[in-house]
């Protein structure tokens, strides 16, 4: 059986069953050696991506567990999943995605934002605070459009987010 073999919509069997949070399925995928459990489905999205756009911490913590993930792979717009976690605001999984030992937490999307400028941008208090708090986060990083988190932050009226940035002795 070809574990990798793409559906008629253009999706992997480990896509499908992390869409519909299938962990029995996703489990006894995950168990087979020639398992591509980076695959990118034809609308741009791995299954790691999946289970973080959906919310689903017991399928994101599963798939970090896995020694063959990309935790860094990108989507459409350059966006990783780290990006992705930030912008929605998923403290549990910014923190779990954080914690994994090959996470690129200053990566940029195509417009040059990092994930703290989602998260800054969005109010995302407690994303904010987590980010902040890892040592390797560039708190003054420029976009394309030549802003920094904190200029995101005011930019968009995030008056809790200024706060807890002007508060870090970096920015």
């Amino acid at each position: 059986i070809n574990v990798n073999e793409l559906s008629f919509s253009g999706s992997s069997a480990l896509f499908h069953a992390v869409k519909w949070r299938n962990i029995q399925a996703v489990q006894a995928l995950m168990q087979k050696p020639d398992l591509n459990v980076n695959f990118h489905s034809i609308v741009y999205r791995s299954a790691l991506r999946v289970a973080v756009v959906e919310n689903c911490e017991e399928l994101v913590f599963l798939l970090l567990a896995d020694p063959r993930i990309d935790v860094n792979c990108r989507g459409y717009h350059g966006r990783s999943v780290l990006h992705a976690a930030a912008r929605k605001g998923l403290e549990s999984i910014v923190r779990a995605l954080l914690n994994h030992r090959d996470i690129k937490v200053n990566t940029e999307t195509g417009s040059g934002d990092t994930p703290l400028h989602l998260a800054a941008a969005e109010g995302f208090s407690a994303v904010v605070r987590l980010l902040i708090a890892d040592e390797r986060v560039d708190v003054n990083r420029e976009n394309a459009r030549r802003c920094s988190p904190l200029q995101e932050a005011a930019y968009r009226r995030q008056q809790n987010v200024v706060s807890i940035l002007l508060r870090d002795e970096r920015v």
